[in-house]
């Protein structure tokens, strides 16, 4: 998303705020990204501290958003998939897909990619934007590059994969949640990111 002026960013991150502050905002968005980290590795999260792919979730985002993101992959050394959600519409579905990916001494970002399912009950892969010659695979440590075309159409494989999404998502409460955190960018008057980490409103 790319601001006009300070105003109007101003006011875009006043909205976002109040819009994660919603416990029932911050519910539908981290059902979604549960759901999805399942549906990417096959399985749920077996054991905590085990190195997988990050899935996460956020607001549309900005140049600022975009370098924090591919900075904590550095830090964290992770790759991950971020579901984007429309801030005038947080209770939908998710709007998006990103991915952020450590390549050798390189962080690369990919935006407009798609969510794509076999026509079994296969994990879902990341088409990176909308490249039907390639994709990604997060079923292990990383995202993992593969050359092929998948079979069948993009188009069908992404409704399929949306739907196993929401069905899933729609599934979970919030006992199912437990292990969730929001991670809260804000930026302050000097300019800089600032990142707050807490568990979701009851």
């Amino acid at each position: 998303m790319v601001y006009s002026d300070d105003k109007q960013r101003s006011a875009i991150e006043a909205l976002r705020e109040l819009s994660v502050s919603d416990p029932v905002v911050q519910l539908n968005i981290a059902r979604y990204t549960k759901a999805m980290g399942e549906q990417l590795r096959g399985r749920p999260i077996d054991r905590v501290g085990g190195k997988h792919v990050a899935a996460a979730a956020c607001f549309t985002m900005d140049g600022s958003d975009r370098d924090y993101l591919m900075a904590a992959s550095v830090r964290l050394e992770i790759d991950q998939v971020i579901l984007t959600f429309d801030v005038d519409d947080p209770l939908g579905m998710p709007i998006g897909l990103v991915a952020v990916r450590l390549e050798e001494r390189e962080v690369a970002f990919y935006g407009r990619c798609r969510l794509w399912a076999p026509a079994n009950d296969g994990r879902l892969l990341i088409v990176p934007e909308a490249d039907a010659e390639r994709h990604f695979d997060a079923g292990g440590e990383n995202l993992v590059e593969r050359w092929r075309r998948l079979p069948g159409s993009l188009g069908a494989g992404e409704k399929r994969a949306w739907h196993r999404l929401k069905i899933l998502a729609s599934s979970f409460d919030l006992d199912d949640l437990e292990r969730a955190r929001l991670n809260v960018l804000s930026k302050g008057d000097d300019g800089r990111l600032t990142a707050t980490v807490k568990r979701l409103a009851a």
